[in-house]
C-alpha cells in the first residue's frame, strides 16, 4: 500500500469512528470524461457493502437526493466527486466541506459547498468529500486509464474500510 493510501486509510477510519449510518454520494456527470468517476465506484461497490451504509448514484443532480439522504438519517455523509486538486490523475484526497468550494469540476447545478451546508444544517451528519484528480473532462469521453485504475482502488479501500467500521453486511 503506497504512502497516501495508507494516509488515506486512517483518514476514513479516524472519520468513520462511531458511524451509525452513512451515505454515499456519488456525484458527477457521466458525459464528462474522468467526471463519471464516483459512478463508476458506487458501481463497483453495489452488492458489496454493509447494511449500515447506503449507495446514492447521483450523477450530476446531487440536489435530486436531499430529501432521500435526509429520509436515511446519516450520522455521516461521504461525498464522491472529481476535483481540482492540484495532484496526479487519479489521484484522491479527503476534503472537508469547509475547503470543498473552488475544488470540485462545477459539471452540476449546485456547488458541493451549498449542497454540504444544506445537508449539516438537515441532517447534522458528519460530512467529508473524497475528491478525485481527473485528467480529463472533456465531453463524450470516457474513463481515462488512471481514473479508472483509481477508482478500482478507491472502491477496494473503502469496501475494506467500510467492513472493518461499518460492520460486515
Amino acid at each position: 500500500m503506497m504512502k497516501e493510501e495508507v494516509e488515506l486509510r486512517d483518514q476514513l477510519l479516524s472519520w468513520l469512528a462511531n458511524c451509525a449510518k452513512l451515505v454515499i454520494m456519488g456525484i458527477g456527470n457521466p458525459l464528462r470524461g474522468d467526471d463519471r468517476a464516483a459512478a463508476y465506484i458506487v458501481r463497483l461497490m453495489r452488492g458489496k457493502i454493509p447494511q449500515k451504509v447506503a449507495l446514492l448514484n447521483c450523477v450530476s443532480s446531487p440536489e435530486n437526493y436531499l430529501g432521500r439522504v435526509e429520509s436515511l438519517r446519516p450520522s455521516h455523509i461521504l461525498m464522491i466527486d472529481a476535483a481540482e486538486l492540484g495532484l496526479e490523475p487519479g489521484s484522491a484526497k479527503l476534503v472537508t466541506p469547509d475547503r470543498v468550494a473552488g475544488l470540485t469540476i462545477s459539471t452540476h447545478a449546485i456547488p458541493l459547498s451549498t449542497l454540504a451546508k444544506y445537508l449539516g444544517e438537515r441532517t447534522s451528519a458528519r460530512q467529508m468529500l473524497l475528491g478525485i484528480q481527473p485528467k480529463t473532462v472533456e465531453f463524450g469521453r470516457g474513463l481515462s486509464k488512471e481514473m479508472k485504475a483509481a477508482c478500482r482502488d478507491l472502491a477496494r479501500l473503502l469496501l475494506e474500510i467500510l467492513e472493518q467500521s461499518c460492520g460486515v453486511h
